[in-house]
């Protein structure tokens, strides 16, 4: 949501779970592994290729998802359709972002997708994304679930 330098960890057991260290506490489940913590450059993605056209945006960024659809604002309003991986213990512990402001960040979309998910409802519309969010805690705290969001 910023250009500029952010504080990272580096996983040395699992690299797919390094993350944003800035809002960290030292809680042995995100500090178990004694990670290495580095500097990394940080771009706002409106920044970095606004004015592009996507069909879809991944993102699954332990965490730091709110922040980053902060600085693409412009991106996901061009964009038909974002795959976000909703993980309440990391939005919540890393991202240090309530589910209402997280929801907030989403613009226009109206209708949410749980992928691979045959226990929650097929589609969630844009009034009931904190009811999304509440089952996604419940059942999927530490997992989270990827959401197709349009």
């Amino acid at each position: 949501d910023r250009d500029g330098e952010v504080s990272f960890l580096v996983s040395s057991e699992n690299t797919g779970g390094s993350k944003v260290a800035e809002n960290i506490s030292s809680t042995f489940e995100f500090t178990y592994d004694n990670p290495k913590q580095i500097k990394v450059p940080a771009k706002k993605l409106d920044t970095l290729v606004g004015g592009k056209k996507f069909d879809l945006i991944v993102i699954d960024i332990e965490g730091s998802e709110y922040a980053a659809l902060r600085g693409m604002t412009k991106l996901v309003a061009q964009t038909d359709r974002l795959m976000i991986e909703i993980l309440p213990n990391h939005i919540e512990n890393v991202g240090q972002v309530k589910a209402e402001d997280f929801f907030s960040v989403l613009g226009s979309k109206k209708l949410a997708r749980p992928i691979d998910c045959p226990d929650l409802k097929k589609e969630y519309k844009q009034d009931e994304f904190l009811d999304l969010y509440a089952e996604v805690k419940d059942k999927y705290y530490f997992s989270g679930i990827d959401v197709l969001f349009e």
